[in-house]
């Protein structure tokens, strides 16, 4: 309870399409791995919206920083990070890579942002349950304990966005893989008793194989979206994305994907929409 007395009341949810006063989460912007200095000030200049960045720990000192698998290093400390972001224009998404970093990174979220009113949306995100995974391939156990990832983020920064998700393995395929309903409803359960804004991260190559269960996650409560993501790999099937865009209102789904595939997926979008003209 030490950590959630220690809250910031300053601290409240913010809407980020509202903080960028937008109607359309398509027309939110991402920079991607903002692990760097370099990078970092790239993100700051640029037209990005949301800065994404990875957090784990160094090995030698256990400080946060920012870094993604198999980096171990970065010239970029969480604090740094969070000190040229607090109070920009810009949103921050920070991507949980080991239970290990998330108390001691949101111990200096809140110690950076304790006594001023953060403006900035928020997002903390971790894959907290197990996806698909194939007989050919080695299965990983490496998603992120659900209750500690949840249990954490209430007690220090209730305001944040939880982006959640389930841990995929590298390859999935638009044919055969899908959020199948043990995947999808112990989600239910656990963001049974939170009542903060959720995003649930979905990746978009089992999009046409999931639409039932996606919708149905989201049909739980109003404060729940989707973010659509993809790797530079994938190749997803643009006509089941904008099939789901039409199910649903625009402002529940954000788009984080390659500059490709954004592409393509907008061609299908207009090509669609001069159909029905």
């Amino acid at each position: 309870m030490e950590g959630r007395m220690r809250t910031n009341q300053n601290h409240l949810p913010v809407d980020v399409l509202k903080f960028f006063h937008l109607e359309d989460g398509l027309e939110l912007r991402w920079a991607h791995a903002v692990n760097s200095h370099k990078k970092l000030q790239e993100a700051l200049s640029g037209k990005a919206m949301m800065l994404e960045a990875d957090v784990l720990l160094r090995p030698a000192d256990g400080t946060p920083i920012m870094a993604h698998p198999p980096d171990t290093e970065s010239d970029l400390s969480l604090v740094q990070f969070l000190k040229e972001t607090i109070g920009t224009t810009k949103g921050i998404k920070l991507d949980f890579k080991s239970v290990a970093a998330i108390e001691p990174s949101l111990k200096i979220l809140l110690d950076i942002t304790s006594g001023q009113e953060v403006r900035n949306p928020v997002w903390l995100n971790a894959d907290i349950l197990p996806g698909p995974c194939h007989k050919d391939t080695q299965c990983s156990n490496a998603f992120i304990d659900p209750n500690v990832f949840l249990s954490l983020c209430v007690k220090y920064y209730p305001s944040a966005v939880l982006s959640v998700g389930w841990k995929t393995e590298k390859h999935v395929f638009v044919d055969n893989d899908r959020y199948e309903w043990h995947f999808v409803k112990p989600m239910k359960d656990l963001l049974s008793d939170i009542s903060q804004l959720v995003t649930f991260a979905v990746r978009a190559n089992m999009i046409g194989n999931s639409m039932e269960q996606i919708i149905w996650l989201l049909s739980l409560s109003d404060q729940y979206t989707l973010t659509i993501w993809s790797a530079n790999f994938d190749e997803p099937n643009m006509k089941e994305l904008v099939s789901l865009r039409n199910k649903v209102d625009k402002s529940r789904i954000f788009y984080d994907l390659p500059p490709d595939q954004e592409t393509k997926f907008m061609e299908e979008l207009q090509h669609q929409n001069k159909m029905y003209l």
